[in-house]
């Protein structure tokens, strides 16, 4: 994978991965003081040799508690509530994700309250809704009502040799745009469980890559259940094509969900279609090749930056034009290849 990653920084110049910034505006800039943090990202980021779970697939339970076991760091070693709080986010879409999850078991994850303290509370995953061909999402209810039901979306599994790895490879080549018509297949058992969960507080939505997407249609077709005051969060998101813009845009502000768009600089995934929430460009103090700037965990780095993106700059950008052509036809040719025949609007 590592010469993927090379082979892509040949391809795509550095600069062209970068994000228009909002001229005005200061970047955020967090120090992250725990040691036993930082340590869980270098044993366990995307290239790690011996137990990569940062953005990769894996069924081992184990791997489940290691997650547990760095919320409990979270809480206890960084006194940033702010920090926290996106940290907590990034694991969430990153790191628990992406592991095999088992109904009606309990984690406690840090949620930041009104007072902006951050609190250990206990979830249940209430649900493993399997979109098609065993690519889930995760609906996880807290034990304490007053707390929002969380729905969480992971990002492409590249395991060729398992169903489910093909299956999200293939909707990540979607030519209506990555994830569209996995979406719309799923969508009724995404609204059964939202309208379930969401009596007593309005549900967030996270996601990672395709995740995010798949959470941004959420956010756009069913926004009466997710919450406006509690933010949802999309990891390197790739835009929207021009009409789910437009049907965002034609919202009314009271009826649009609170969300943060969050992406990698040097992330070539986030240039594709049209930026569309309040979006950052996430930085370190050394520039990421592709795979890692698409992978990595930010805020657990000991120094990272937050700057906001000028969405209507960055979304007339030429890389952007470029970008979402190359997409386009490179999907446009598997589509009409005969991938078409394995898309899941076929099965319905």
């Amino acid at each position: 994978m590592k010469y993927s990653e090379l082979l892509l920084a040949k391809l795509f110049s550095y600069s062209s991965c970068c994000y228009a910034l909002q001229p005005t505006s200061l970047p955020y800039v967090f120090e992250q003081p725990s040691a036993r943090v930082f340590q869980f990202y270098k044993d366990h980021h995307y290239h790690a040799l011996t137990h990569p779970i940062i953005a990769k697939m894996t069924s081992s339970i184990q791997d489940t508690l290691l997650v547990c076991k760095l919320f409990k760091h979270i809480l206890e070693d960084i006194k940033d509530e702010v920090l926290a709080n996106l940290l907590t986010a990034e694991v969430l879409a990153k790191v628990l994700s992406y592991r095999n999850l088992q109904k009606d078991s309990t984690l406690s994850i840090p949620i930041k309250l009104e007072n902006k303290q951050m609190v250990a509370v206990p979830y249940k995953i209430d649900i493993i809704i399997n979109l098609w061909q065993n690519v889930s999402c995760f609906g996880l209810l807290p034990l304490e009502k007053e707390h929002p039901p969380l729905l969480i979306f992971p990002g492409t599994d590249f395991s060729l040799l398992s169903k489910r790895g093909r299956a999200s490879i293939i909707n990540d080549l979607d030519p209506e745009g990555p994830g569209r018509s996995l979406f719309f297949h799923a969508r009724s058992q995404i609204q059964a469980w939202l309208q379930k969960a969401t009596t007593t507080t309005l549900c967030c939505l996270i996601g990672h890559s395709l995740g995010s997407i798949l959470a941004a249609y959420v956010m756009i077709w069913d926004h009466e259940w997710i919450s406006k005051t509690s933010n949802s969060f999309l990891f390197n998101y790739p835009g929207l094509e021009l009409d789910m813009l437009q049907k965002w845009m034609e919202l009314d502000t009271q009826k649009k969900p609170k969300t943060i768009g969050l992406i990698g600089r040097g992330d070539i995934v986030s240039k594709y279609g049209y930026l569309f929430s309040p979006s950052y460009e996430m930085a370190l103090d050394s520039p990421q090749q592709p795979i890692s700037s698409h992978t990595t965990l930010f805020f657990a780095h000991p120094f990272s930056q937050l700057h906001p993106i000028h969405i209507n700059q960055e979304n007339s950008s030429s890389s952007r034009k470029q970008y979402s052509k190359l997409y386009k036809k490179t999907s446009l040719l598997f589509y009409y290849s005969g991938l078409k025949y394995f898309f899941p609007n076929y099965y319905q």
